[in-house]
């Protein structure tokens, strides 16, 4: 398991590296201890965290209020928790969009 995720009893921790203001929705790859994401959303007034969970959501199937911005809302850093999820559901999924960890 990477740098970039740390399970927490049923919980996984992901550590991801936003680019607000992109011209698309985007996970990039894992780029030293983060996952990399771009998002259109501009980084003003919590539109990009707002806009993190739902892209999440989208891309792993899972409902918004499974997955919860735990720290970071002043930062491109942030800790995204998803509820109830495995690593191997992530790394699984990650792998069918061409995402491999290193």
């Amino acid at each position: 398991m990477g740098l970039w995720m740390k399970v927490l009893a049923s919980d996984l921790l992901i550590k991801i590296r936003v680019t607000p203001g992109s011209s698309k929705n985007l996970i990039t790859g894992i780029t030293g201890d983060s996952l990399a994401v771009k998002l259109q959303a501009p980084p003003v007034e919590g539109k990009a965290n707002s806009s993190l969970p739902v892209f999440l959501s989208d891309v792993f199937g899972r409902k918004k209020n499974k997955i919860r911005l735990e720290s970071g809302e002043k930062s491109r850093e942030k800790i995204v928790r998803f509820l109830n999820y495995t690593p191997e559901e992530l790394l699984q999924k990650l792998s069918s969009l061409g995402i491999r960890q290193e």
